[in-house]
């Protein structure tokens, strides 16, 4: 694979996030999925929300793994979530407990 230095443009960098959260998604799905099938027995349910435009110009993308004991008790799901603000100057991924990795 060629390595290409990073696009310079805010046009260039919003291009290449939108090809890493293609990229990031069929793993991200496997990880909660494979959760949801070893830890949760299948009674979980994993989504996402695709490559969104925030109301700021930013973009983002996340997925979760919920199940009905933790929806009931109001506990956050799993989530891992993908995100370049519109002031960002790179993209974030962050887990729901171990914060953000540049």
């Amino acid at each position: 694979m060629e390595c290409t230095a990073a696009p310079a443009s805010r046009r260039g960098k919003e291009a290449r996030f939108a090809d890493e959260v293609d990229l990031l998604a069929p793993v991200a799905r496997q990880a909660l999925s494979e959760l949801n099938t070893h830890l949760l027995l299948d009674s979980g349910a994993v989504g996402e929300t695709g490559l969104k435009r925030s109301a700021d110009g930013g973009m983002s993308a996340a997925w979760e793994l919920s199940w009905p004991e933790q929806r009931n008790v109001r506990v956050p799901p799993v989530l891992l979530h993908a995100y370049f603000g519109a002031g960002f100057h790179h993209p974030h991924l962050r887990g729901a407990t171990v914060g953000d990795w540049p």
